[in-house]
């Protein structure tokens, strides 16, 4: 009996600017080519059919990776209309996938396996899916703790700037450096520049 092999799809995500700088999208997609192509015979995946998805500077907690202009929600779209099913998504980690709630990252996984698509989370080296019945629990743990890294990230930036902007208001001392071109940080203080314009 000859096994069809599975077409995968590889995708990447980063969220800030200073991460499409950097080298976060070559590391992800290196590193999945690696899984695929040490893993491809023991998990029936092809090393020819397969593409690459990326998102840039998509927020995974807000579920913006998800839209329809976004590759991940692009995808769904797809299987959604029965163009793509038994195949598998790699990720770099279930993270990268979403940061969403558990329970939404749950449906979302529901969906794919609808299809008899898989999620390998390359990371903690976890197929998760109809492949992989137990995953669902191991999943939801994962899904939970990047649920929660994201919301407690984005508490303490918020924080963050609310002292920054109380202690601007207090001293009259800048926030950040980077202003419009009509003000000016002199001494640690916003000056702004006033121009006459002759009539």
């Amino acid at each position: 009996m000859v096994l069809t092999m599975r077409k995968c799809f590889l995708y990447s995500r980063v969220s800030s600017d200073a991460q499409i700088s950097g080298d976060g999208l070559v590391r992800q997609e290196d590193k999945l080519k690696q899984y695929l192509l040490q893993n491809a015979e023991r998990l029936n995946l092809s090393t020819i059919d397969y593409e690459i998805l990326v998102d840039s500077g998509i927020s995974g907690w807000k579920g913006s990776n998800m839209g329809d202009t976004a590759a991940l929600g692009q995808l769904f779209m797809r299987v959604e209309s029965d163009e793509i099913d038994d195949s598998v998504l790699i990720v770099e980690s279930l993270d990268r996938f979403s940061r969403e709630n558990p329970f939404r990252v749950a449906g979302y996984i529901s969906k794919l396996a609808e299809h008899g698509i898989d999620i390998i989370d390359v990371e903690n080296n976890l197929v998760i899916g109809p492949s992989n019945p137990w995953s669902s629990t191991i999943s939801s743990i994962i899904a939970n703790r990047a649920h929660e890294e994201s919301t407690l990230k984005s508490k303490r930036i918020k924080a963050a700037w609310d002292s920054r902007r109380k202690k601007a208001k207090e001293s009259g001392q800048y926030m950040i450096k980077n202003t419009p071109f009509w003000i000016d940080v002199l001494d640690d203080k916003y000056v702004g520049q006033c121009q006459c314009i002759d009539r």
